[in-house]
């Protein structure tokens, strides 16, 4: 009587590489709590394309330091002036938190007379961009 192949017939190093794809498939060990997610990552660079985009049509000036730059650790993802207004603005999911250097830098920059901002949304992105731009008009 002959049995089915199973996955304990494979090699080890085959088996291995069946049970992690399997267990990919399933989105095991997909979500750690207080960890990002890749839909967070893809989340938050989306909404940081749609606030680049605005600053780019409305002809405002920023720097968006890339994630990849360690000289500045946690220095906001995006940062200009609106009308003499200095803007810090760090981009999260709806459940992103502020590292402790992010939180420090925030802690500098107010304390040097910042308007620094946690951002969820375009539409909150949208509103200080907006405001920042009435303020300077009313003058």
């Amino acid at each position: 009587m002959s049995h089915n192949p199973s996955i304990d017939d494979l090699p080890d190093h085959y088996r291995r590489q069946v049970r992690d794809q399997l267990r990919a498939d399933r989105h095991e060990d997909a979500y750690v709590p207080g960890e990002p997610t890749k839909a967070d990552a893809v989340a938050e660079r989306e909404l940081q394309q749609l606030c680049e985009q605005y600053l780019r049509r409305n002809e405002i000036e920023f720097l968006h330091l890339s994630p990849r730059a360690r000289e500045k650790a946690g220095w906001p993802d995006l940062t200009m002036t609106v009308n003499g207004i200095p803007i810090a603005v760090e981009l999260k999911t709806q459940t992103g938190k502020l590292s402790a250097d992010q939180e420090r830098v925030a802690k500098g920059m107010a304390a040097n007379g910042w308007n620094f901002h946690v951002v969820r949304s375009f539409c909150a992105f949208r509103t200080i961009i907006d405001a920042a731009q009435d303020n300077g008009s009313e003058g």
